[in-house]
């Protein structure tokens, strides 16, 4: 009776609807610190002044990509370092 019990339960639980399943979204505990449109704004001044190539990224302008970036809370572009970079060189840091 036990092993039926047993066999019972395995059974009902590899039918639930939401055994191994995955999110479809990621989900993020605390979101990534991210830039404001301000910041974005100032860091495509600074690299555009500078000549960097990250200036003109593929995928839309410099704005579009870093604040499409910056509000997904994913992941961030880090525009306030690179509106301080002196160089295309210390973009790499950021």
């Amino acid at each position: 009776m036990k092993q039926l019990v047993m066999a019972v339960v395995l059974a009902a639980s590899a039918c639930s609807p939401t055994a191994g399943h995955l999110p479809d979204t990621p989900t993020r505990e605390t979101p990534v610190p991210s830039g404001t449109d301000e910041d974005c704004k100032a860091a495509e001044a600074n690299l555009c002044a500078l000549g960097c190539e990250e200036c003109h990224p593929t995928g839309g302008t410099f704005q579009e990509v870093c604040q499409n970036t910056e509000h997904s809370g994913y992941v961030t572009m880090n525009p306030v370092c690179l509106s301080k970079v002196k160089s295309c060189a210390e973009t790499d840091g950021c």
